[in-house]
């Protein structure tokens, strides 16, 4: 239970630190299991919105806040599921951090379009580095 309590302040403490990054959260997991090496930590999801430009450029708004660099592009099924996860540290303790979100339908084509990226179900998911993203969603200015 101590480690529950424990987790709990880290999403206190990420939500109050990061609130205005982290604005579009809608959920929160948090997961604790008795083998270290299965921990899942603490699960963001960001509230789903179209565009893409908007999912996406969320994830990658929360992810740069919390320090992470890249986010996966993982083609599951009839959807992507977008996500960047890591160690992060709060005033009150470090946690493995996820922050995601998923894009559907033609909203798949215009990422994968735009983002130069094969999105097919059965591919291994891509990395793409967080400030890319970022200039590509409007969320940050191009670097002169």
């Amino acid at each position: 239970m101590a480690t529950m309590a424990y987790r709990a302040a880290v999403v206190a403490a990420l939500l109050t630190e990061h609130a205005e990054a982290l604005a579009g959260v809608c959920a929160v997991a948090v997961r604790v299991t008795r083998d270290p090496a299965c921990d899942q930590g603490i699960r963001l999801q960001m509230s789903w919105s179209l565009p893409w430009e908007s999912s996406v450029g969320q994830v990658a708004r929360a992810a740069r806040a919390l320090g992470l660099t890249h986010l996966l592009f993982d083609p599951v099924g009839d959807y992507v599921r977008v996500s960047a996860e890591g160690p992060v540290s709060t005033s009150a303790g470090t946690s493995l951090v996820e922050v995601w979100d998923y894009l559907t339908g033609e909203e798949v084509d215009r990422a994968a379009a735009a983002l130069g990226l094969a999105l097919v179900p059965g591919t291994d998911p891509v990395h793409v580095v967080v400030a890319d993203v970022l200039r590509l969603t409007a969320s940050e200015p191009a670097v002169a």
